[in-house]
C-alpha cells in the first residue's frame, strides 16, 4: 500500500509500484483505488515493467504466497514461495523453488518477517 511503502522508498533508494487507497474528502476509505492485478494480469504487468526498466526478469526474485502468484513467479529467475497455501507449496516443491516459513515479528500480529539468522535465508550461489 502506498501509504506504508512510499514512504520508505527515499529511505531506501528504490521506485515503488504499488497499490493505492482511496482517499474520499481528505480521509483514507480503506479500499482499493482500483483493484489489484491477480493471475495472469500480475504476469503482464512484471514483464512490461521489466520491458520498460530495463530489468532481467531472469536475474530477479518474486516473492509470493499464493498459486495465483503463479504467473509472476514463473517469470523471474529466483522464485520464493513464502508461507505458501497448499497449491502452491506443492508447486514449489515440484520445481524445486525456495520455501520460506516467515515467523511474525515480535509486537506486530500482522507483519511477517524473515528470520536472517536462519540458514534458509542465506543467499545461495
Amino acid at each position: 500500500l502506498d501509504v506504508v511503502v512510499e514512504p520508505l522508498a527515499e529511505l531506501l533508494d528504490v521506485e515503488v509500484d504499488c497499490a493505492h487507497l482511496l482517499v474520499k474528502d481528505g480521509r483514507l476509505t480503506g479500499d482499493l483505488q482500483s483493484p489489484p492485478p491477480a493471475g495472469e494480469a500480475r504476469g503482464a504487468l512484471l514483464e512490461e515493467y521489466a520491458g520498460r526498466n530495463g530489468i532481467a526478469l531472469a536475474e530477479s526474485f518474486a516473492y509470493a504466497d499464493s498459486l495465483s502468484d503463479l504467473p509472476m513467479l514463473e517469470l523471474v529467475g529466483t522464485p520464493v514461495a513464502v508461507n505458501p497455501d497448499a497449491r502452491l507449496s506443492q508447486v514449489a516443491g515440484q520445481r524445486g523453488w525456495r520455501v520460506e516459513r516467515w515467523r511474525m515479528a515480535p509486537g506486530n500480529w500482522r507483519l511477517p518477517m524473515p528470520d536472517p539468522r536462519s540458514p534458509e535465508y542465506l543467499v545461495r550461489r
